[in-house]
């Protein structure tokens, strides 16, 4: 397989032709796209039988349980379902011959994508003896908030990481002109 570049030198007036083969690379995006399915397709099974777990705990069917015990169950579950939602994205990702990537946009308030996020990390932050402190403004943006709050997720999971005990996370909702800006500020 190979890739035509052409192009005209005015001064010299003659065309001229590069040709690269690309055989190689297309095998190993191939390779990249079968792993990319296989490893997405083996996680659906397990991400779903911790699903299950979760709801069947949260429906008392292994004894009651307290609020507290409810609370983080019901957190988990949410992290379970956004996970599984990721797992789909990259299972479509795989699939997609055009790679393009499907955003669904809608108006989402800025202190929901934080606090989301926040929400997902309590107990990773609570663990690393960090506090994390939620925004205090909000704002209303216009974007996918699954992937907002990923984006978030990510920012505030090495925010937390490299914090030393006792450090704040801080989260921030900022409007700046016509624009919402979200911030994580740490001091690791």
């Amino acid at each position: 397989i190979c890739r035509w570049s052409i192009s005209w030198s005015e001064p010299e007036q003659r065309y001229s032709c590069v040709v690269h083969d690309v055989t190689e690379l297309r095998a190993i995006e191939e390779l990249k796209q079968q792993f990319l399915l296989i490893a997405s397709h083996d996680l659906r099974s397990p991400l779903t039988a911790v699903a299950i777990s979760i709801s069947m705990a949260l429906d008392g069917r292994h004894g009651s349980i307290n609020d507290k015990q409810r609370l983080e169950l019901e957190k988990a579950q949410r992290s379970m379902t956004r996970l599984t939602d990721l797992i789909g994205d990259l299972l479509e990702l795989g699939t997609l011959e055009s790679q393009t990537f499907v955003i669904e946009s809608a108006c989402v308030r800025a202190y929901n994508v934080c606090a989301i996020a926040a929400e997902t990390l309590e107990a990773m932050a609570t663990q690393a003896q960090v506090k994390l402190v939620k925004p205090h403004n909000d704002g209303l943006m216009f974007g996918d908030q699954g992937r907002l709050v990923q984006v978030m997720i990510n920012l505030l999971s090495n925010a937390i990481k490299f914090s030393p005990p006792g450090a704040q996370v801080i989260l921030a909702v900022d409007q700046l002109d016509q624009f919402i800006e979200l911030s994580v500020s740490d001091s690791g």
